[in-house]
């Protein structure tokens, strides 16, 4: 299964209880990663199935030295 780079959330409003129910907040970055399954149909790829991780905090970026 090829897996392709994540994709990149930001939030820029939202409503308030959907935000605190999935632990999210406006202005923080997430991402998404994302699995694609692909079939050859004929001479043709097409996608069969796309599995996502949940919404993640990247991992913070090491202080400079």
């Amino acid at each position: 299964m090829p897996h392709f780079p994540h994709t990149v959330f930001e939030f820029t409003a939202g409503d308030p209880a959907y935000l605190k129910n999935g632990s999210l907040a406006v202005g923080t970055s997430y991402t998404e990663h994302r699995t694609v399954s692909l079939a050859k149909q004929g001479g043709t790829w097409v996608i069969t199935g796309i599995r996502r991780t949940p919404l993640e905090r990247p991992a913070p970026k090491p202080a400079a030295r």
